[in-house]
């Protein structure tokens, strides 16, 4: 690994807030969210899985960022440092309409079925979203609370503008999983070479 990589490395760790004790990293399993995918594009997946469910090759942006745009629907997807899907944004344009009462119950009803009951809604004017929290020890000790999992939904548009969905979707486990796994070598080999 070069010494740029390595460096980016560790301002993403040291960005996130990781804190990972000596050996392998400890990934908590539980979650809440019922689903972990838009459209069959699920979180964990690589380029290849995600490419062979869309029938065609990604466009890459660089840095683990990859674009999708067929039928309509548009997806931006954020890789690991191991190339695992951790963030998917999702635009779909509905068409011309006003969201009202009837469509904010309909989409919020579709959404509980598919992730589960989410932690605030606000539809048809604002979001839905689902954040998932988990403990973990900080350098001095002290237990805090960091990311795991979170889901949001909105609309955007106006008068006379078509009305579009968002979604996005992110795993902060998959991303601080990959850092440690990528560092552990490098952090190995340093462990090694440290002399006095």
């Amino acid at each position: 690994m070069n010494r740029a990589c390595l460096s980016k490395l560790v301002v993403l760790w040291l960005a996130f807030g990781i804190f990972v004790q000596r050996g392998s990293a400890q990934i908590s399993d539980q979650t809440d969210l019922l689903a972990h995918d838009i459209n069959g594009y699920a979180l964990d997946m690589t380029v290849s899985q995600v490419e062979a469910i869309a029938h065609r090759p990604l466009e890459s942006l660089g840095g683990g960022q990859y674009r999708l745009s067929f039928r309509g629907q548009a997806y931006d997807f954020g890789f690991s440092a191991l190339g695992r899907l951790f963030r998917i944004d999702y635009q779909e344009g509905l068409g011309n309409f006003i969201p009202d009462e009837a469509y904010g119950r309909s989409l919020g009803r579709k959404l509980t079925e598919k992730f589960g009951p989410p932690h605030s809604n606000e539809l048809p004017t604002g979001p839905v979203s689902w954040r998932y929290l988990e403990p973990y020890r900080g350098i001095g000790g002290q237990i805090l609370q960091r990311d795991t999992l979170s889901l949001s939904v909105w609309m955007v548009g106006g008068w006379r503008q078509p009305i579009v969905l968002n979604m996005k979707l992110m795993d902060f486990r998959i991303m601080r999983r990959d850092i440690a796994l990528a560092n552990a070598a490098p952090r190995s080999h340093a462990e090694q070479a440290t002399k006095f």
